[in-house]
């Protein structure tokens, strides 16, 4: 009757018989009764259809209270059993109207009608005066879907006119589908919510707490004064099915939207990322799809922090084209504003770009990260770097993740809940099956019954068979229902069900996974179609699929139909129709991944995409996925095998991946050549380390290791060297050094590879060398690469002096002629020796500081010469700066110095690379600048270079860039309360990215911080809280780090004189501050070296101390030659000493001069602190001369300043002095 509803005159009457339940589509005997209402529901929508058409306003009509069902029982069929209803009030939506006796003639007057085949008659829309009571009206139940569903189980090539049982449009029929369907009425996607006010709770208060502070005056004042106390991660597991995801987004929504009341500056940024379980291999891609949602509701509803981030980003426009690239189809066209290549960012890079695009939107932002358990390493280390990051304020990450995949061992735990947990940042919220009593309250709510009705011993079967688990109660009533032993009676507008044969049809083991699989395999489209979607990961785009689905059908290796018995497949034409259909049929859904994408699709659920896996065994769908990797790697590379560079992440990762279920060699050659799947590998290894997944980028290089043979390396050298060059790089900084040396010894050893394909595994051992301290080991291997490359070294102390000598004069000449229109001239050296040589002697200048320091001119002079006489390399720039060290510290030409000083800037805009931008800024201001500006205008370029570092992956640099800053703001008159709290924020960072020594350097100046400012004990003795003298004495010992010794050392001098132990301060520096100076050269700090060591040396001379005079004289002469030839930062000091001299000669007037000129120069340059010494100096001095008042005066005043600046151990001890004077 249904395959005939168009022609309705000739349907054979006996087809509705429903004596014998016989009807295919039913699997389990049913009361009659049922069949007698689905016979005559259908035979209602049979009429409706064939008589109005599809033009006609669409009515359905029931007699379910007719007394005529013996003849439909027996056969016949009276068309008055149909046509004698009534009908209420019209409307665009679809009714069932069951039958009230006696109803007709009183409340509603006869309706016309229409005819059909002479003798079918149905009401058609008229006008009428009386509505039909309320109770007449209730959504259609399942009608469309029980039958229409059977249309499209029963596969593609079966056409009948009943497909469209109620519309002829395809869109119209889903809309009104979802109209009928009792389940979308009944609440099927609330289920997450029944039984959970205890999880709910705890997720708004968490929510509330972490995202909305400000309206609880408390919370508020947590957030600002204890970012620590702040709880940045909810934690949601517990098995799959339970309902984690639901209940987290359905929390989270109905708490944002009641918090959104600016329509336009939202209150809030919310976004979601799901991994699964067959893409956990591709880095970051899930957190880039966050960004991408994030980006679109800035550039949507929030100009005002798109600005901010755009300002922000000014000179890191690739960065947001990856990240957020919405914010820049203002500015370029929408098509091109994602970049098109990924940009390459170290772990510590990949950190800060990310942290600084969070923190600088300033809302509240919540994360949901779902499946965390199959998220990659580097994602994982990304979120538990937010989670603690203080600088992103109002950040609430959610996380949900089943519980019984996730054990102590696993990354997630290790890595991002346990660290959490002992930060106490960590909200957790478990979430288990539903009791029975839940289970009862989840039935009636889904089925939306009375209160009346008797449920217990259903909802307790249904808990038994699933065990309380949410979905699986879904699949379990869904299942129910598609085999007709739940149904929804029309005539008492109810859902019945026959316990007694649910128990016998069903068991109490059935796995959900196999239930699905049950629904699938009715639906022949999704059956074909969905396995090998499934393979392509949670969701996917259309015309991946569609291509997939091209080549698989094209494969001459396979046949889909006969090798996997999965059904022909779709063309590509066809391709999104069926995915529509599975659409329909519950198993996917539509998503919008990125801006201008409207054809991508995920699975409802991860059970569905595992049921569609299922349906292989495991041997097929190892062939399948075989088939589909090869499938992909054929339109992803060229014919050698080399991976195209305009492939995308996705497809390589998922080629390289399902072609790895193949663990032996033999069975990969069977899907795709030995050589093929190594350049696949390789170019996986390439793109996880360009995103910093590094343990991974390893796993594949050590695949495409194992897939070389020895003749690769006669006929394919160049690749060979690059694979085992990746893999050395990547085991580098995966912290596996024994892998590392490995790789890179296999390679160095091979005579056949040329040098130059050598260089870059060279260098990757010379710095893990010099990070580990062993700076003589990597000098001796960077010149050992210098041989090989043509360059001879001079290896004596006394051949590097005369060569450094000799080439010292001729290039003071040649920098004295220079100027920046000579750079302009030079040409752009291209020669690969040449970059590699200069690369190189890069390398030694930097190696040669911690170990060999004569050898820091000779390669700066080396490199200097070869830019002459070759050409620009991105190396120049620093060659140029290292020239201007050298003139500084050995020759005292401040004039060179500043020529450097502009031709490195030159050079950089002639070669900008974005790896050489902080380390030039951390030259030029921490070696160059502060010899002719003032040390505040160095401090700001030192934090500029510092973000630059970090922005573009130069990590290092940035790092010692920090700690300079940190020192030099301390010892330039930085107020310490600011210099605390960079010191409190920059050391966590250092150690978060495991710049460890930088860290260690920075607590020194947080200690003496610390002592200035009263917080820990008042001593002049380095030591309290944050470290010890001692402790770093002994690690000084232990490492034999000369040149981090002497930084300590030259801290605890600052200390002494700031704390007035001149003593102390002296006898440092009679042992120390010549080394100092020469071991750290032409550093600003070393100007404070020069200084404390003569003040402190004056006042023990003034004291008596007559020993201390050379060091005196020495000391004060090198800071007055420094004024005279111009230094702004030396002028203040030098009246200082002179002051300090005038004492100790006894010249009292000639020292209150000094002292007023001293005064006066350090208020004009900034130097607060000084400004501050130099009144306490001048009042000791007229205190001795009995002028009591205006020693006072300049008490107060040096306690006024010490105190702006923030040091209240000196307030304390000067109140004291006034204390003393009075009585």
């Amino acid at each position: 009757a249904y395959c005939l509803c168009r022609q309705p005159s000739q349907i054979p009457i006996n087809i509705l018989s429903i004596e014998q339940p016989q009807p295919t589509h039913f699997s389990r005997k049913f009361p009659s009764h049922h069949h007698t209402a689905l016979a005559k529901s259908r035979l209602a929508l049979i009429m409706a259809e064939g008589t109005m058409g599809p033009s006609k306003p669409q009515v359905l009509v029931d007699s379910f209270t007719t007394t005529n069902t013996s003849a439909v029982a027996t056969g016949g069929f009276n068309p008055a059993d149909v046509s004698d209803m009534m009908i209420p009030e019209m409307s665009s939506d679809v009714l069932i109207v069951p039958k009230k006796e006696n109803s007709a003639a009183t409340s509603m007057p006869r309706l016309d009608s229409t005819s059909h085949s002479g003798s079918d008659q149905i009401v058609s829309n008229a006008s009428r005066q009386t509505e039909a009571p309320s109770e007449y009206f209730s959504v259609v139940s399942d009608l469309t879907s029980l039958s229409d569903s059977q249309g499209k189980r029963s596969g593609s090539n079966r056409t009948h006119t009943g497909s469209q049982i109620i519309h002829d449009s395809n869109v119209a029929r889903r809309s009104l589908e979802d109209k009928m369907n009792p389940m979308a009425k009944l609440g099927w996607k609330k289920v997450g919510l029944v039984g959970r006010k205890e999880q709910i709770a705890k997720i708004k208060q968490t929510v509330q707490q972490q995202m909305f502070p400000t309206s609880d005056p408390e919370q508020a004042s947590l957030v600002q004064e204890s970012p620590k106390k702040q709880k940045t991660l909810l934690s949601l597991s517990g098995p799959s099915g339970v309902g984690k995801s639901a209940l987290a987004l359905q929390t989270l929504e109905s708490i944002l939207e009641s918090t959104a009341t600016v329509a336009k500056q939202p209150l809030y940024y919310s976004a979601m990322g799901k991994w699964s379980l067959t893409n956990t291999d591709e880095p970051l891609s899930i957190l880039r799809r966050i960004f991408f949602q994030i980006g679109e509701q800035v550039q949507e509803r929030d100009p005002e922090t798109r600005q901010r981030i755009l300002e922000e980003f000014q000179q890191e426009k690739d960065v947001l084209a990856w990240w957020m690239p919405a914010l820049l189809q203002a500015e370029t066209d929408s098509s091109s504003a994602e970049a098109e290549t990924p940009p390459s960012f170290d772990h510590n890079q990949l950190r800060y770009v990310t942290t600084s695009l969070l923190a600088t939107i300033d809302r509240p932002i919540a994360i949901v990260c779902d499946d965390i358990q199959w998220a990659d390493p580097t994602s994982i280390a990304l979120l538990k770097h937010w989670a603690t990051d203080n600088s992103i304020n109002k950040l609430l990450i959610i996380v949900t993740y089943r519980s019984d995949e996730v054990d102590t061992s696993h990354e997630v735990t290790r890595n991002l809940l346990e660290p959490l947990e002992q930060d106490d940042k960590i909200v957790d919220v478990p979430i288990g099956p539903l009791t029975e009593d839940q289970t009862e309250e989840l039935l009636t709510e889904l089925l939306a019954l009375p209160s009346d009705v008797e449920t217990s011993e259903f909802s307790l079967h249904v808990h038994k068979s699933t065990g309380g688990n949410p979905f699986y109660m879904v699949s379990f009533v869904q299942s129910l229902v598609d085999e007709l032993l739940l149904a929804y009676n029309l005539g008492t507008m109810k859902w019945t069900w026959d316990l007694d044969g649910i128990k016998a049809a069903t068991s109490v083991s059935d796995n959900v996974v196999d239930i699905v699989k049950n629904t699938l395999t009715s639906w022949s489209r999704a059956c074909a179609l969905l396995p090998v979607a499934a393979t392509l990961g949670s969701s996917f785009e259309v015309g991946t699929l569609a291509g997939i689905c091209s080549a698989l059908e094209a494969d001459d290796k396979v046949s889909v139909e006969r090798d996997f018995g999965l059904g022909a497949l779709p063309a590509a034409s066809e391709i999104h129709t069926w995915l529509k259909e599975c659409e329909d049929g519950g198993f996917l859904t539509s998503i919008k991944v990125k801006e201008n994408d409207g054809t991508t699709f995920k699975f409802v659920h991860d059970r569905i995409q595992e049921a569609a896996l299922g349906l292989l065994t495991p041997s097929k769908l190892e062939r399948l996925e075989s088939a589909i990797g090869r499938a992909i790697a054929s339109q992803i590379t060229d014919d050698s095998g080399v991976v195209q560079e305009s492939a995308s992440d996705y497809l390589v990762f998922t080629a390289v991946n399902l072609l790895a279920a193949h663990q032996e060699v033999d069975a990969v050659e069977t899907a795709i050549s030995r050589s093929h799947y190594a350049f696949l590998n390789q170019a996986a290894g390439d793109r996880s380390t360009a995103k910093s997944s590094f343990k991974l980028a390893v796993r594949y290089y050590d695949t495409a290791v194992g897939l070389l043979s020895e003749g690769d390396w006669r006929e394919k050298r160049e690749f060979c060297a690059k694979v085992y060059s990746g893999a050395a790089w990547s085991s580098f900084c995966a912290g596996d050094a024994e892998q590392m040396l490995y790789y890179a010894d296999v390679l160095l050893s091979r005579e056949e590879v040329p040098i130059l394909l050598k260089s870059s595994t060279y260098h990757t051992k010379i710095q893990y060398l010099c990070n580990a301290d062993r700076h003589m080991e990597g000098i001796v291997l960077t010149l050992e690469l210098l041989e090989a490359l043509g360059i001879r070294i001079p290896k004596t102390k006394a051949g590097a002096t005369v060569d450094t000598l000799a080439g010292l004069v001729k290039s003071q000449r040649k920098i004295r002629r220079m100027s920046e229109v000579d750079i302009e001239k030079l040409p752009i050296a291209e020669d690969r020796k040449e970059l590699a040589i200069a690369r190189t002697l890069d390398t030694l200048s930097s190696a040669a500081y911690h170990g060999k320091v004569e050898l820091v001119p000779i390669a700066a002079l080396m490199l200097f010469n070869r830019t002459l006489k070759y050409g620009l390399t991105k190396w120049s720039a620093p060659a140029f700066s290292l020239l201007g060290l050298i003139m500084a510290s050995g020759l005292e030409d401040f004039a060179s110095t500043k020529s450097c000083y502009h031709l490195s800037i030159a050079a950089q805009k002639r070669t900008p690379s974005k790896d050489m931008g902080a380390r030039l800024l951390f030259l030029n201001h921490q070696y160059l600048a502060h010899w002719f500006i003032t040390a505040q205008n160095s401090l700001r370029q030192l934090h500029e270079a510092y973000r630059i570092g970090l922005m573009d992956g130069d990590i290092e640099s940035g790092a010692w860039t920090i700690c300079f800053y940190h020192e030099n703001a301390m010892q330039s008159g930085r107020p310490l309360m600011l210099v605390h709290a960079d010191a409190v924020t920059y050391t966590k960072q250092l150690k978060d990215y495991s710049m460890l020594k930088q860290k260690r350097y920075t607590t020194w100046t947080w200690q003496a911080t610390r002592n200035l400012m009263g917080s820990d004990l008042t001593t002049s003795k380095l030591s309290g809280s944050i470290t010890t003298e001692e402790a770093e004495m002994a690690h000084f010992k232990q490492t034999k780090d000369k040149a981090m010794e002497l930084a300590f050392v030259r801290v605890q001098m600052f200390l002494a004189v700031s704390l007035g132990d001149y003593e102390r301060c002296a006898n440092i520096a009679l042992a120390t501050a010549d080394e100092i100076v020469e071991r750290l050269p032409s550093q600003p700090a070393n100007i404070r070296v020069r200084f404390n060591a003569a003040l402190s040396a004056l006042i023990m001379v003034q004291r008596g101390h007559r020993k201390f005079k050379r060091l005196a004289t020495k000391n004060a002469g090198v800071l007055r030659t420094w004024a005279k030839k111009g230094n702004p930062n030396c002028l203040h000091l030098d009246a200082f000493l002179d002051a300090e001299k005038a004492r100790a000669d006894r010249k009292q007037y000639a020292a209150i001069k000094s002292y007023e000129s001293a005064v006066i120069l350090s208020a004009r340059q900034g130097f607060l602190h000084e400004q501050a010494l130099a009144n306490e100096r001048y009042a000791d001095l007229l205190f001795g001369l009995g002028r009591t008042e205006d020693a006072l005066t300049q008490v107060q005043d040096a306690i006024k300043l010490y105190r702006e600046w923030g040091a209240m151990s000196k307030v304390n001890q000067l109140e004291s002095l006034i204390s003393g004077s009075a009585r």
